[in-house]
Parts: structure tokens; C-alpha cells; sequence
């Protein structure tokens, strides 16, 4: 489980995350724009998604989150580095990125 989140530090990222979500861009693009860390942003999208919902009843439901519409739900991992692929991705940049990943050597 998670360490306890700060709660005026989660409601900004949350706040950051729905701005991104309902803008239509991708992420790294949102981010570029409004001068915010993208691995920060992803940090903190991936740390709020894992905070389980309050419920106090013993329910065995839980919310299911649908994709927003930038969003293919495909996601690049390699060794930490995780490549969010957006539905309208350029192909020659997606090329690129997997040719450089492809290089590295550790």
C-alpha cells in the first residue's frame, strides 16, 4: 500500500491531471505547455490512480476508469521507462523513440 499522500499536494496533481485529461492533449504535450515535469506529472498520476477509494461498506466493487479519449492505453516499458503511446502518435516519432531505446545499452 502506498505511504499516506499529502492531501494539498494530491489535490493540485489531481487538479493538473483532470486539466490534462479534458484538454484533449497528450500528457507530454499537456505538460510542455503548461511548464509542468512530465515524469513528475506521470509520477503522480500513477501515485493517486493506486490510493484506493475510501469505502467504509464491504462492497466488492470497484471503479473501472475508462480510457479518456487521447489515450490508446498502450504504454512502451522498458527498465523503468515507461512510453505512453497517444491514439493520434506519429509514427516517425514512435520509430525514433524505439530505435533510441532499441541503442541503449546498460
Amino acid at each position: 500500500m502506498p505511504a499516506p499522500v499529502n492531501q494539498p499536494v494530491s489535490n493540485r496533481w489531481k487538479n493538473s491531471i483532470a486539466l490534462q485529461r479534458s484538454s484533449g492533449y497528450s500528457a507530454a504535450a499537456w505538460c510542455r505547455d503548461n511548464s509542468v515535469i512530465y515524469h513528475q506529472f506521470l509520477y503522480w498520476k500513477r501515485r493517486l490512480e493506486r490510493v484506493p477509494a475510501t469505502n467504509t461498506s464491504n462492497e466488492a466493487f470497484y471503479e473501472l476508469r475508462q480510457p479518456q479519449p487521447d489515450e490508446s492505453g498502450i504504454e512502451i516499458v522498458v527498465e523503468g521507462l515507461v512510453v505512453p503511446i497517444s491514439k493520434r502518435f506519429d509514427p516517425a516519432t514512435l520509430a525514433n523513440c524505439l530505435s533510441l531505446i532499441r541503442g541503449l545499452t546498460c
